[in-house]
């Protein structure tokens, strides 16, 4: 029986606990896949998004987690997502890209085919960086951190305080951050300011499915919205992304026909940032709807 299974009996310590071990276990799952197949996206992304949600869970739970433990161990993670997020946006460059040349005439074929080789060559150089890195000391080391957390968890604080009382100020706190980000927001909002949201809304996410086993139906919804929200600003920021790497090569581009192609794909990510902007706000209302009292 699940250790909060009754939750009268769960502590917030083993919230915390708990959710260190299911991303110890995604984390090495996804590793075991990059290792396998470092080509194959599936594995790459499943491995950052391990990373990204154990630093937000250590986030979440540091009221009852060891401070300078849960410091070091996010940082070393924040190492690792680094190195991940490099070779995770090279994937999803070389997706859409592949993706938005079907829609360009067959005349920009020979322009495409210069896009495409560019891109591979940094896909190719981020993937090397992290296979480096997996098999590195410092990724042993702190993978070996995390056994030992799942073993035996540096619980303190309120660690042993009734999980019913300590998580709904959690997850309201990781709300309200939240709320604050995007009333903060300029009109219009910048780019960067809309991927801070996006960050705020994953740490929300997150916090919320966590806490969710003990919480209930009000807290998954809100996970659901908050992912939604998340997946709209995501959209945004890939077409930012992916519209910057295309004017940087064309600045750089070995041909004319190189720089035209790579202009007439960055107006393509132009229209879908467009598209996106145009949808999250309605993905903000849905979380509002379901917002922690």
């Amino acid at each position: 029986m699940c250790a909060w299974s009754a939750m009268s009996e769960a502590r917030t310590g083993d919230v915390g606990a708990r959710a260190i071990a299911d991303g110890l276990a995604r984390l090495v799952e996804g590793e075991a896949l990059v290792r396998q197949d470092d080509n194959n996206p599936h594995g790459v992304h499943q491995t950052r998004v391990a990373t990204r949600r154990l630093r937000s869970d250590l986030r979440t739970f540091r009221v009852a987690l060891d401070t300078q433990w849960a410091a070091e161990l996010r940082a070393e993670l924040g190492w690792l997502g680094g190195v991940l997020g490099a070779a995770r946006d090279a994937d999803v460059l070389q997706q859409r890209l592949t993706e938005r040349g079907k829609a360009l005439a067959p005349g920009s074929a020979a322009g495409i085919k210069e896009v495409m080789t560019a891109l591979a060559e940094h896909r190719a150089r981020a993937h090397a960086a992290l296979l480096d890195a997996l098999g590195s000391e410092r990724a042993r080391m702190l993978i070996e951190r995390l056994i030992e957390a799942e073993q035996a968890p540096p619980l303190a604080g309120e660690a042993d305080r009734p999980a019913s009382m300590a998580l709904p100020r959690i997850v309201r706190g990781a709300y309200r951050a939240l709320d604050r980000g995007v009333r903060s927001l300029a009109d219009p909002p910048s780019d960067a300011e809309l991927h801070a949201v996006r960050i705020r809304a994953k740490r929300c996410r997150y916090a919320a499915e966590a806490c969710a086993p003990v919480l209930g139906k009000p807290t998954r919804r809100l996970a659901r919205a908050a992912e939604a929200l998340q997946e709209a600003l995501g959209e945004l920021s890939d077409a930012v992304a992916t519209e910057q790497w295309l004017r940087d090569f064309s600045e750089h581009a070995g041909s004319s026909a190189g720089a035209f192609a790579a202009g007439e794909l960055a107006v393509l990510e132009q229209a879908a940032a467009f598209r996106a902007r145009s949808r999250w706000p309605k993905a903000w209302r849905r979380v509002r709807n379901v917002a922690p009292v």
